[in-house]
């Protein structure tokens, strides 16, 4: 203790402004105790950065980002947020083990204070976000070392930091979300803002869903609307922090483990909000108090005029088309965000009709690709040779690969292959040696051992090819590379925290859920 005490004394604050602390908090929400924990904040910047030196390759803003953070970890805990709460419970509920990756009793870990897991956690979390090694282990020495230093300061500001009740009064007034709007905000605090869950690469994210809308809704509604529109969606379906789960998911756990019974009987309903991608909807009928809209599936929605301003009301008339996003909430459909509602009336069924063609072709790609895999969804091929006549691709022009794979894959050796719901092929060249599928003459241990936890975690394969491969045990001998765990407790704590591990990794993945 007397050594960190040195440490902090030692140690350079690192200047972090009050408004660059307000980032984590909900738009607006302003407290008085902000130049407190932004100055605390600053006094951990200055004794994070002297204690990694140059063992991991941060900037000063990386340090500022990091000790902001544990600042409103600790924020938290003071406070009853119940954020770190929310995503220990929701941990233990879907991956059934106390705690993620360290070896922690569930007596060791206090609701109302800092833990030190939990400090090792989020900063191996941070520092593996600004580390250009492919994957940090999280039971890295120098990152436990850290931790111990950081817990200790954070037990000493506990006893004397202030409480945030203006923090406290945004979450947890029952009231206030009887507005769907401020329900979306704090949804959206969640997915932007909040020190655990906001998404890291915010612009990439919104990017890409926005390259996907356009390609759907075309010019049929203008940039900057379809814009708010991906933002109400990106609020509540983007699957976000350490579980990746919904904005809904993680609000609606806080609130469960809320003291306020007000709040408590809320979350039932926050956390089963469900929606729909934004895409054109007919108006089938229009009554006083809200109208039904037909998908391109064929589903009928109850909507609900509000949230839409009561100047549009009028427009919403049978015939018409809404393009929009939509979210369920207590069992009624409201329109999520702007929406634009064609000025005449629109013959639906051409629109219903090309999107069951895409279906049925995917469908039919699909079909035909598990048929020549042998009804299964993975394989290995020598190169693209072999894997194009396998599956007639050398006499397709343009064959269905997915996008994220490399573009020089006619050079590709060890392929290993995975046929997506949509019919599209996942290609990972020269990683065929790293998966023990049945008969898979590429296998080697030692390649499974060395890279087999990269393709887990790498962004080249999707989603589903990645949980293939976990429910079906199909990287017995994957591990983190640690030079103090011998190999076989590597593998298996590798088997044991994959599922968590890659989940966390995906958290900030793009999807849109499509009907």
């Amino acid at each position: 203790m007397a050594k960190n005490s040195k440490l902090r004394k030692a140690s350079k604050n690192i200047l972090v402004p009050t408004v660059r602390w307000r980032d984590v908090h909900p738009m607006g929400v302003v407290c008085r105790s902000d130049a407190y924990y932004a100055k605390m904040a600053g006094r951990m910047a200055g004794m994070i950065r002297d204690m990694i030196g140059n063992a991991v390759e941060a900037t000063e803003d990386d340090i500022v980002d990091v000790a902001v953070e544990l600042a409103a970890y600790l924020e938290d805990k003071i406070n009853g947020i119940n954020l770190w709460n929310a995503f220990i419970a929701l941990y233990r509920e879907k991956f059934g083990r106390v705690y993620p990756f360290y070896d922690v009793r569930e007596d060791e870990l206090l609701d109302d204070e800092p833990n030190l897991p939990d400090v090792r956690f989020i900063l191996w979390r941070a520092f593996d976000r600004i580390s250009s090694a492919s994957l940090l282990n999280p039971l890295t020495q120098p990152i436990s070392t850290l931790a111990g230093i950081i817990h200790d300061f954070l037990m000493d500001e506990f006893e004397s930091a202030p409480e945030s009740p203006e923090f406290v009064e945004a979450i947890y007034t029952a009231d206030k979300y009887d507005d769907v709007i401020y329900l979306r905000s704090m949804c959206s605090w969640l997915a932007a803002r909040s020190y655990l869950t906001a998404v890291y690469d915010m612009e990439y994210c919104f990017e890409k869903i926005f390259d996907i809308y356009k390609s759907i809704v075309g010019d049929n509604i203008n940039e900057m609307m379809l814009a708010y529109g991906i933002e109400a969606y990106f609020a509540f379906n983007a699957e976000i922090g350490p579980l990746a789960l919904t904005a809904p998911a993680w609000l609606g756990k806080m609130m469960e483990l809320s003291g306020n019974e007000a709040v408590r009987k809320l979350a039932p309903g926050i956390s089963a909000i469900r929606t729909k991608a934004m895409l054109p909807y007919d108006i089938k009928a229009v009554g006083q108090d809200g109208f039904k809209v037909e998908s391109l599936v064929g589903d009928i929605m109850e909507m609900t005029f509000d949230p839409l301003p009561e100047n549009v009301w009028g427009d919403v008339r049978v015939g018409h088309q809404i393009i929009t996003t939509l979210f369920e909430y207590n069992g009624k459909w409201k329109v999520n965000g702007m929406s634009s509602i064609t000025p005449k009336k629109m013959d639906f069924s051409p629109a219903k009709a090309d999107y069951a063609k895409r279906l049925d072709s995917q469908k039919n790609s699909y079909d035909w690709n598990i048929s020549k895999n042998n009804g299964s969804r993975i394989g290995v091929a020598a190169d693209m040779k072999e894997l194009k006549a396998r599956f007639g691709l050398d006499k397709v022009k343009n064959p269905k690969i997915d996008e994220s794979v490399s573009d020089d894959l006619d050079n590709a050796k060890e392929i290993l292959y995975f046929i997506n719901d949509d019919g599209s092929m996942s290609i990972l060249p020269d990683c065929a040696p790293c998966v023990a599928i049945p008969d898979n003459p590429y296998y080697n241990v030692s390649e499974a051992t060395a890279r087999g936890a990269m393709i887990l975690c790498g962004h080249e394969s999707s989603k589903e090819m990645r949980q293939y491969i976990m429910d079906n045990g199909l990287m017995p001998d994957a591990r983190l590379a640690s030079p103090s765990i011998p190999d076989s407790e590597a593998k298996t704590w590798f088997a044991e925290n994959a599922p968590f591990l890659v989940a966390l990794i995906h958290s900030d993945d793009v999807e849109v859920n499509m009907p």
